[in-house]
């Protein structure tokens, strides 16, 4: 377990730096769960107020294999303001069940192509599981973002939020859910 908040600070790459959960301990010789949460002091304390991935507008990042445990604050497991691309999470666990925040919630840059994926993920939240804003841009654009092969489940409201967010009149498009199982 890491208990830990993280805002990724690296500079961007251009080729994929790959976080990998090593739950089989071929390479750490301690298989089993690995667990990334908020929750700083213990599992019974409440958790920062901070997600436990802040992007930053970092890119070209991919996590696999990893159980997430979200923050109490509006960004949940992973936060990503506007300019985050070519991310992607495989085989992972985003539970964000405290207070009232997203499991993950994401800002477009207006006319940016966000190449996100969930693929193969269990992602739950309170009120929202996903929450993708996509930024109003002078031209509509494709947000790429997909989640495909996902079980979405939710306490109440909704399962995945799209909102168009700027002053601009035109939209971002392109969230594709794709062979999914929402609860809510």
């Amino acid at each position: 377990s890491y208990r830990e908040v993280v805002t990724v600070a690296m500079t961007s790459a251009t080729a994929t730096t790959s976080v990998i959960g090593d739950v089989t301990g071929a390479f750490t010789g301690d298989a089993g769960e690995v667990i990334w949460t908020a929750h700083l002091t213990n599992d019974y304390t409440a958790p920062s107020a901070s997600p436990c991935l802040t992007l930053s507008a970092r890119d070209f990042l991919s996590f696999s294999n990893i159980t997430f445990y979200g923050g109490s604050g509006a960004g949940g497991c992973v936060s990503a303001g506007s300019g985050s691309t070519d991310i992607t999470f495989t085989n992972c666990l985003l539970n964000n069940g405290y207070n009232y925040a997203a499991g993950v919630s994401v800002t477009n840059a207006a006319g940016v192509n966000g190449n996100w994926l969930f693929d193969r993920c269990i992602i739950m939240g309170v009120t929202t599981v996903m929450q993708f804003n996509l930024t109003q841009h002078t031209a509509d654009y494709d947000a790429n973002l997909t989640v495909r092969n996902c079980i979405l489940m939710n306490r109440s409201g909704q399962t995945v939020s799209i909102a168009a967010v700027g002053a601009s009149t035109n939209y971002g498009g392109g969230v594709d859910v794709i062979n999914c199982t929402l609860y809510a």
